[in-house]
């Protein structure tokens, strides 16, 4: 009888230590998901759901262009180049000479007037050759009958048309030539070439003095510096109207200024796209003093949308959850997500802003 009782309460003291062990566990479970262990030894913690500002920033590196730029060419043909009177790098004021030409001589006059003659008496040679196959042709119509007979006149008949293309286009070159000549004859003035405006000499031409120029020989190509604009070539990011950030220079010679994308492909028909992107400053600088560019611009920005830390969603088959904290109660709730920036999430449905989450 004694040792039923003696079991009895080794039995109970038993029962009694299994459940201080229990309610211990309990305690350790409303602990961890307490608000104030968000560094706790688990790696748990608690977050609200609030409502802010999603943005995502992304930089990209760019150069300076010039929207008023030239191609100095010989406005005539057939004149000579006496001298390029600038270099690569000149700075040069409206008006400034930059290249001397010589008029055009007797001597050119007299050539393109031999040109014409050698070229009329191709023509005629030409043209007397298809009159003797003809001819030849009459004479094959005249002895011959019957199916040959038809032959020879369809031949006649295409010689004939040839004939008639060969005068058309030989016609036409002769008053191409004829209208060169008189343009020549009157090329008496001053024809060298002066700046249309004021401009940096980017490139001379590889033109030998004495050379003689057409108006496709590029001489000199300038650009001016009373507009510059900074270049994105990988700018499809990009919005027009979009404000952003232009970094000039490195380390402690860096500087910033602001601007806005004033050309971007969503403003562009399809033929135009280029994936480029073009900025204006907001104030004038220098286009020297541009360098090492780096743009850096807001591509993604949300406002009033619900975010959560990155931490608090998790991913299986393919849906995403979030595991909500209530009391001392964890429940997990499926939701919708959009964008993040890499620290928060936009929650698109599911959640609620001060909802209290779980994340690890």
């Amino acid at each position: 009888m004694l040792n039923h009782k003696f079991s009895l309460r080794i039995y109970a003291l038993l029962l009694f230590g299994v459940l201080i062990i229990m309610s211990g566990c309990g305690n350790k479970k409303a602990d961890l998901i307490g608000s104030d262990l968000i560094d706790s030894e688990e790696g748990f913690g608690t977050d609200k759901v609030k409502n802010g500002e999603l943005k995502e920033e992304k930089s990209f590196s760019a150069s300076v262009v010039y929207p008023e730029s030239a191609v100095i060419c010989s406005q005539y043909n057939g004149v000579i180049l006496e001298k390029i009177e600038v270099e690569t790098g000149d700075k040069v004021k409206k008006g400034d000479l930059l290249v001397r030409i010589k008029q055009v001589t007797e001597e050119t006059i007299a050539e393109q007037e031999q040109a014409i003659a050698k070229n009329l008496e191709e023509l005629n040679a030409g043209i007397n050759n298809y009159n003797s196959q003809i001819s030849s042709l009459e004479q094959s119509i005249a002895s011959s009958s019957g199916l040959e007979q038809q032959i020879f006149q369809v031949e006649k008949q295409k010689v004939q048309r040839q004939i008639e293309y060969y005068k058309e286009d030989g016609d036409k070159v002769q008053q191409t030539m004829k209208d060169e000549l008189e343009i020549l004859k009157t090329l008496q003035g001053d024809l060298n070439i002066y700046a249309p405006y004021d401009c940096v000499v980017d490139t001379i031409g590889n033109v030998p003095e004495g050379t003689e120029l057409t108006t496709t020989r590029e001489l000199v190509t300038i650009h001016s510096e009373a507009e510059s604009f900074v270049r994105v070539s990988e700018g499809s990011d990009l919005k027009y109207n979009m404000p952003v950030v232009v970094e000039s220079g490195l380390g402690e010679n860096k500087t910033v200024y602001e601007g806005r994308v004033i050309s971007a492909d969503n403003v562009l028909d399809d033929n135009f796209q280029s994936g480029a992107a073009y900025i204006k400053l907001n104030e004038n600088v220098p286009a020297d003093e541009l360098n090492n560019l780096n743009v850096r611009a807001d591509v993604k920005k949300l406002n009033n949308v619900l975010l959560v830390k990155s931490f608090a969603v998790s991913t299986q088959n393919d849906k995403s959850y979030v595991s909500i904290v209530e009391g001392n109660k964890i429940m997990k709730r499926p939701v919708i997500v959009g964008a993040d920036d890499g620290s928060y999430v936009w929650i698109v449905r599911g959640l609620e802003e001060g909802q209290q989450v779980l994340i690890q």
